[in-house]
């Protein structure tokens, strides 16, 4: 889990992990340089699982970066600081990926909610019909969610990937993109995660054109890995 100024959701969310039916794991969260206070509320908890780890503010990619080579375990369940995960989670999660030897990434449906937890979609997110899609689906589609992902790090450590700082804002997109070149996709076609969606400001026109090329750049390489070179317009 990272978190950056996370405080108001922060303790819904560990809560949601604590309390799992499936125990034996290690709750890596860490702190992104939070200025609010995120850090007491973690201390608070005295649960041995949790392992704090702190640096200034370098953005979420560095975090999960960082969170990718600090885990201990070989099953990493990627969890955000204002999301709720149903009970049975992990425990669905780890089964799926110990029978599915050949599936490196599985992820689930969502339930989404607002900034106060009132429920707006009961469950959505692609089923797991998706993984029997061709593989040009993944060129130029994000199909989320990285809320709701686990991920074998013996797979990434076996290919020297993990989450890219100079890509954030795009780095599930990114990530997803060179593991699945590797390694198999699975769907559990059941609500795990209340994933919590808030309200955006206006994105100024230069955030904007800067994520829009940072998208465009992982389409292109997708495309390169075939053989396909695309100009920065035809990736846009």
């Amino acid at each position: 889990m990272s978190v950056y100024n996370g405080a108001r959701y922060l303790g819904e969310a560990i809560d949601s992990i604590l309390g799992q039916t499936y125990r034996d794991f290690e709750f890596l969260i860490i702190d992104d340089g939070s200025t609010d206070d995120s850090v007491e509320i973690i201390n608070s908890y005295k649960d041995p699982r949790i392992r704090l780890q702190q640096h200034s503010n370098r953005g979420l990619a560095e975090s999960l970066r960082q969170g990718v080579l600090g885990a201990r375990g070989d099953i990493i369940i990627r969890a955000d600081a204002d999301d709720v995960s149903y009970a049975h989670r992990i425990e669905r999660q780890v089964s799926y990926l110990n029978r599915a030897r050949t599936v490196g990434l599985v992820r689930s449906l969502l339930t989404i909610i607002n900034p106060d937890g009132t429920v707006i979609n009961q469950s959505t997110g692609e089923t797991s019909l998706v993984t029997s899609a061709p593989r040009w689906w993944f060129l130029w589609r994000n199909i989320g969610s990285h809320a709701s992902a686990a991920i074998r790090k013996s797979v990434l450590l076996e290919h020297n990937l993990n989450y890219r700082p100079e890509l954030n804002g795009v780095e599930d997109y990114d990530l997803w993109s060179r593991l699945l070149q590797y390694t198999h996709m699975g769907i559990i076609d059941a609500v795990l995660v209340q994933y919590r969606v808030h309200a955006k400001g206006m994105m100024g026109s230069s955030q904007s054109t800067h994520l829009l090329k940072l998208f465009s750049h992982v389409i292109g390489n997708n495309f390169l890995c075939l053989g396909i070179t695309l100009s920065p317009q035809e990736a846009a």
